[in-house]
Order: C-alpha cells, then sequence, then structure tokens
C-alpha cells in the first residue's frame, strides 16, 4: 500500500485546543430495533445526539467523510450499533462537534486511525471516439433541468418531487419510466459532479470524476429509465441504463474504475465503550416523547398523489 505523507490522527488529538471535548457523553449500545438506521437530529440547546450508530458510522461523521473511505478493522464496524449523548458547550459549532466527537472515540472506544491512501472502485466519464455534444455558446444557462412536458405521455407516468422547503415539482416520465435532461452551458466537469444527483442516476454517494479531457462549455440532451423502479407499461417497453444513454446518445463512457481515494484506516478499536460517568444521568436527563401534535393540517389528497407519489 502506497501510504500518504499524512499526520497521524492521535496527533490530532494531541493538538486540540482546550475546551474541544464533550462536557459529558453517555455512550451506550443501542437498543434492538427494526429500523436500524444512524439518525442524527440536531444538536438542540446543547444536546448532541447520534442515535443507531455502526462505527463506521461514528467514524464518517466524526471526520466528514463517506463510509466506504473507512477501512480495515474487525468486521463488528459496521454490526454492533451505538447510542451517543452528549453535552456541549453554549459556543460550540459544528465543526467543533466534529473534533468533540473524534476526541470521544479515541477516548471511549480507545480509537486509532491513519489516513492512507488505496485504490477504491470510482464511477469514472470518459470521451469515445466522437463524443456528440454541440458547443455552447454561452449566454445559456447554466445547469442540466428535467425537459418540461404539457403531461404525461403514453405509458408514461407523473413523478411528483418535493424539495427541503415542501415546494413540488411535477414530472412527466416516458415510456419505460425514461426521464429526459436538457444540459446547457455545462463544462464536463460539471455535469460529471452532478451527474449521481440526477433523478434515477443509481450511482451511490461518491462523486463522478471526470476524465473526459474536453474543455469548454457544452449543450445537449440525454435520457434514461429511472433505476430505482421496475417497468412500467409492459415489459416490451425498452429501457435505457444510464451507461447506455452515455455511450450511444452523447459519446461519452460511463465506467467504474480503481481510483487511488485518501481513506482511514481503523487501526485499532476497543468493542465495548469505558463505563460513563457516574453523573450522566443527572447531566442528560432522558427528554420525554410528545404525546400530541402543537398543530395538525388533514386533507385529502390530491389525484396525481394515487399509487403513492405516482399517478399514471
Amino acid at each position: 500500500m502506497n501510504r500518504a505523507p499524512w499526520v497521524c490522527v492521535a496527533t490530532l488529538f494531541a493538538g486540540l485546543a482546550h475546551g474541544q471535548t464533550f462536557e459529558v457523553a453517555d455512550v451506550h449500545l443501542s437498543p434492538s430495533s427494526t429500523n436500524q438506521f444512524v439518525r442524527t437530529p440536531p444538536a438542540r440547546g446543547g444536546r448532541y445526539e447520534i442515535r443507531s450508530a455502526t462505527m463506521v458510522d461514528l467514524i464518517r461523521i466524526a471526520h466528514g467523510v463517506d463510509g466506504d473511505k473507512v477501512v480495515g478493522g474487525p468486521n463488528w464496524l459496521e454490526l454492533d450499533r451505538f447510542d451517543v449523548i452528549a453535552k456541549a458547550p453554549a459556543d460550540s459549532t459544528t465543526d467543533t462537534h466534529k473534533l468533540m466527537l473524534q476526541a470521544l472515540l479515541e477516548d471511549r472506544f480507545k480509537l486509532k486511525l491513519h489516513k492512507d491512501t488505496k485504490p477504491l472502485p470510482t464511477w469514472v466519464l470518459t470521451a469515445g471516439k466522437k463524443p456528440q455534444l454541440k458547443e455552447a455558446e454561452g449566454s445559456e444557462q447554466t445547469g442540466c433541468k428535467p425537459k418540461a412536458s404539457t403531461g404525461p405521455q403514453e405509458g408514461g407516468v407523473r413523478l411528483i418531487t418535493s424539495s427541503p422547503t415542501g415546494a413540488q415539482t411535477t414530472i412527466n416520465l416516458g415510456p419505460g419510466m425514461t426521464i429526459q435532461y436538457e444540459c446547457r452551458n455545462m463544462t464536463m466537469e460539471a455535469f460529471a459532479g452532478g451527474l449521481r444527483g440526477m433523478l434515477g442516476a443509481s450511482l451511490g454517494p461518491n462523486q463522478v470524476l471526470d476524465q473526459t479531457g474536453l474543455k469548454g462549455s457544452w449543450n445537449f440532451d440525454v435520457k434514461w429509465s429511472m433505476q430505482f423502479m421496475g417497468p412500467v407499461g409492459g415489459a416490451s417497453v425498452e429501457r435505457v441504463s444510464i451507461f447506455e444513454a452515455m455511450e450511444k446518445q452523447l459519446g461519452l463512457k460511463l465506467e467504474e474504475k480503481q481510483v487511488p481515494t485518501p481513506v482511514l484506516v481503523v487501526d485499532s478499536v476497543t468493542r465495548t465503550p469505558t463505563p460513563n460517568p457516574p453523573e450522566v444521568a443527572k447531566e442528560l436527563p432522558t427528554i420525554p416523547l410528545p404525546t400530541e401534535f402543537e398543530v395538525t393540517d388533514v386533507k385529502a389528497a390530491g389525484p396525481e398523489f394515487r399509487m403513492g407519489r405516482f399517478a399514471i
């Protein structure tokens, strides 16, 4: 393994400024549940919580990395789940919470890490022999947007999406659950960077790397079938994968390659955290769950919400 000249994480802990630790912390195994997903509610009133987190979850949250960039260590790192409930200083921020969590893991789990570089499978966008792109004039509005249409196409469905603010957008999918994007004034770097966030791409959490070598900005249209949904309109309807779309419509290739990637290597860690301090129950009392809503709004859904979030 080609080890990069990174400073050992233990050195980082030694250099933490005074006060970069939680005032008190409760660390314990999560209760058994069928809903085994990590939960990170916002820190409020100095109370910091992580629920149902594996050790890999805790490391990625503490260091701001993707989970697949945490390598090595015993297999229980992705099996055992823990709750972390801590009291943070009033003036702490998201960045200092990460430092505090790093220190907590080192203290309570005796976690030791080091940074390295390791080949990992990564999606890479490259250029074929004849890219089918039109050079942009530069006056177009930059971005890739789903193509607008007046209504559902025959054999297609209507997809309703909601933004974090609650604003709803209606997108009409074509036969085979195809979605078409109109991309204007786009660099290949920006296109690759935004590709995994496009509807139906299903490329996982990692950034797509641009290795096309194509400079400048481009205009193009591309469409593929939604990857997370089964066939609609009969088995005879042709479905287009995102990989076929890149190659046949744009003259590009989307391939998985082994790319040298920065990783965090787990050198050692204990499975059982050290005991909680005796004052933890007093400093971090259990917050009772609310028994009723403060306000409610209940109304009939419109016809576009048939079949869950889709309407045929």
